[in-house]
């Protein structure tokens, strides 16, 4: 027979200890506090955060914490000093990566430091780094998340004090990864997402330093260029998990080297932005073909001939000038038409390196169409074909290019077949030409 509901009542009360002698009053238990959970972070005073220079920010208990770093703009940072920002050619900068001409004060230097690699909801920055010029210092804003309830108030803190109109974002690749992931975060809070100018750094320093750089990284551009070697520096690939093991265990020692990792990366990004700056508008003399070349190419986009012209001849003067410091400069040259200039350099090419087919394919293109040498034209797409051949592997039988993998006619290679048909095209030319001189 099922127990009734003051039978079960008892034997629930016997279960936990309770007294189960009939008409025995149960002790009064205390209320159960709405800030419970709260009441285990303890107060600001004692928080582990404040020890390092944290404050609470958005409002008491809201989860997100901040500190304020101050350099005086003397200070120097590698072979940088922070002040040289506000004299720095930011128009030329600006113009290299699409953006409009800024202002330094106006220049919001940013990274973050999150819980994976990806873009999507599941990744969290849970450190917003921000530094400004304000006066004569150079001020870092750090703003941690240390519940992801703060999230929201985090978010508006960056958004109403550092993030306004008119304002600019310097960061390293910060374009396709940091501020997509801020707008996703804002989206999530229905937040409005600024439209701000993005100042992005990895692409101007990819193309004057790949062909130096085994990976052009923050870290591998700060050794290389800004003179800048860290020490005892926690890699950033290591934070997500002290961020974790913090939430655990509430040792701030855990998280001080993120912080100082993501403090230095953002004081990179001003020395950075001072070089790239002063590379790009002359200021700052470079050494290698490469950057030559890569100013140079800068120059030629903007229509600046004169200035590509010699920084290209600069190149080929350099003890490392290799085939593609020759070739840009030969199309430049071809752009422009300077068809003397162009043959010389194409000649060089094909005698320097014998294994090259792009030099011999437009000293033929040359004499065919511009100079109706059809005789010369004839010689150099040979020349093109016979190097074609070896650099794709095709062997002829019977007459007939074919891959010796394939072993049919429609496995000929592309470039092989087009200079066939070419060379073709230039006998037949020549012998009409040899027919009407010789009547």
């Amino acid at each position: 027979m099922a127990r009734s509901l003051k039978e079960r009542l008892a034997a629930l009360q016997k279960s936990v200890g309770r007294p189960d002698v009939e008409g025995t009053p149960t002790p009064p238990q205390p209320p159960v506090r709405e800030d419970a959970f709260a009441a285990e972070v303890p107060p600001a005073e004692e928080h582990p955060l404040v020890p390092l220079g944290f404050q609470p920010c958005g409002g008491a208990g809201a989860g997100c914490w901040v500190r304020v770093l101050r350099y005086d703009l003397l200070t120097v940072h590698g072979n940088v000093r922070f002040g040289d920002i506000l004299s720095a050619k930011l128009d030329v900068l600006c113009r290299a990566v699409r953006q409009p001409c800024a202002e330094a004060e106006n220049l919001r230097f940013y990274d973050t430091e999150t819980t994976g690699l990806g873009t999507g909801a599941g990744t969290i920055p849970f450190l917003h780094a921000v530094a400004r010029i304000e006066g004569d210092e150079l001020v870092l804003y750090q703003y941690f998340l240390e519940d992801y309830g703060g999230e929201a108030a985090l978010l508006e803190e960056l958004s109403s004090k550092h993030f306004t109109e008119g304002v600019q974002i310097v960061s390293f690749n910060g374009k396709s990864f940091d501020w997509p992931l801020l707008k996703n975060r804002m989206t999530m809070y229905r937040m409005r997402q600024p439209e701000l100018g993005q100042i992005d750094l990895l692409y101007p320093s990819r193309r004057l330093w790949k062909a130096r750089l085994e990976r052009v990284t923050l870290g591998a551009v700060e050794e290389a260029v800004l003179g800048l070697v860290r020490t005892d520096d926690l890699p950033g690939k290591e934070a997500p998990g002290r961020y974790f093991e913090y939430a655990v265990r509430r040792d701030a020692e855990l998280l001080a080297p993120v912080f100082e990792h993501n403090a230095t990366d953002v004081c990179s990004l001003v020395g950075l932005t001072v070089t790239l700056a002063a590379i790009l508008a002359g200021d700052l003399p470079v050494e290698r073909s490469s950057e030559h070349v890569a100013i140079g190419r800068y120059y030629d986009e903007w229509q600046e001939y004169d200035l590509a012209a010699k920084c290209f001849v600069a190149a080929l003067q350099c003890p490392d000038a290799d085939w593609k410091s020759h070739w840009l400069y030969s199309l430049h040259l071809k752009r422009r038409q300077l068809w003397a200039e162009a043959t010389r350099v194409w000649e060089h090419m094909a005698h320097a390196y014998s294994w090259s087919v792009q030099p011999a394919v437009e000293l033929a293109k040359y004499y065919e169409h511009r100079q109706r040498d059809y005789a010369l034209a004839e010689h150099w797409t040979a020349v093109a074909l016979e190097r074609a051949v070896v650099q794709s592997r095709i062997v002829y039988r019977g007459g007939v290019s074919v891959s010796p993998d394939l072993g049919s006619e429609a496995s000929v290679h592309p470039v092989v077949a087009s200079l066939r048909h070419r060379l073709q095209r230039v006998q037949r030319k020549a012998h009409r030409q040899g027919a009407t001189l010789a009547r």
